[in-house]
């Protein structure tokens, strides 16, 4: 029930459902169980969209360590983990930290997905939004471009991922002379 009312953005009636959800697992199966991770990641997203940076960060890290432990390093739920904590991150001004753990989460997407994957297109855009935000306009140009040229060319340009990232790459090129977004689409 966590997760339907973190989909409805009632990210406050899903964390005492997520909360239980935690607990009854690690008494089923353990502290250190895959499952309990998923769930400490699940109750932690919505701890995030109440701005309970602390305590979403902690259940983050312990998540990240178990799918680690388990997975290995390399495994699509440790990138997901690492772009959650890198968006916590950039929202707490660490922007240096965030940098990494986006830039890992990247790297462990394209290497298991491809590089132009739309899971890779997803966290090529959040970087891209931190390299707006420290001003460094040309790498975040950089990154919104291969973003968006990978959505466009899997998905309708009526997708929300398509539409999230053309606003984004158009309020950066207002402010600098980049490619348009129609000529994007037309190259594609």
């Amino acid at each position: 029930l966590g997760g339907l009312e973190h989909a409805r953005g009632k990210y406050s009636e899903g964390e005492p459902f997520a909360r239980r959800s935690v607990e009854i697992r690690k008494l089923a199966l353990g502290s250190n169980h895959p499952a309990v991770a998923a769930d400490m990641a699940a109750l932690a997203a919505l701890l995030d969209g109440q701005g309970k940076f602390r305590e979403a960060e902690r259940l983050y890290h312990r998540a990240l360590k178990i799918f680690e432990r388990v997975y290995g390093p390399d495994h699509y739920e440790v990138a997901v983990n690492l772009n959650n904590l890198a968006v916590i991150n950039q929202a707490k001004g660490n922007g240096f930290k965030a940098e990494r753990l986006y830039k890992r989460a990247l790297a462990i997407k394209e290497k298991i997905f491809g590089s132009d994957s739309l899971e890779a297109a997803v966290t090529m855009n959040n970087l891209a939004g931190l390299y707006k935000n420290q001003d460094k306009e040309n790498e975040a140009a950089q990154l919104y471009h291969r973003s968006l040229s990978i959505l466009l060319d899997k998905l309708e340009a009526d997708h929300p991922d398509v539409i999230a990232v053309s606003e984004n790459y158009a309020l950066l090129s207002q402010a600098k002379t980049l490619p348009s977004i129609a000529s994007l689409k037309s190259a594609i």
